[in-house]
């Protein structure tokens, strides 16, 4: 299986375990809320708890912003959309 790259509309887990949504192109500066800097992929969050941890002191919610140095993508966007759309005909089909 191919390793899936971050890249706007990967869908990735952060460290922490928050999913998120990249829509930066590339890694950007970043400045995390304890003041440190770096740089880091940026998106939205698409869940409003860790998938993998506990406890986070940060905004955290559905639509906030969301990053991570290394993130772990899941899926695309995309492929999503597209399967949606071949279950919708599918339904309808069988209508």
């Amino acid at each position: 299986m191919e390793e899936m790259k971050p890249r706007p509309g990967a869908i990735a887990f952060c460290r922490r375990g928050y999913l998120g949504m990249i829509t930066s192109f590339e890694p950007e500066d970043i400045t995390y809320p304890d003041g440190n800097k770096g740089k880091a992929w940026k998106g939205i969050q698409l869940t409003n708890k860790p998938a993998f941890t506990e406890g986070y002191a940060g905004p955290t919610g559905i639509g906030t912003p969301w990053s991570s140095k290394y993130p772990q993508v899941v899926g695309y966007i995309e492929d999503l959309v597209a399967k949606f759309e071949f279950d919708f005909v599918e339904i309808k089909k069988e209508k």
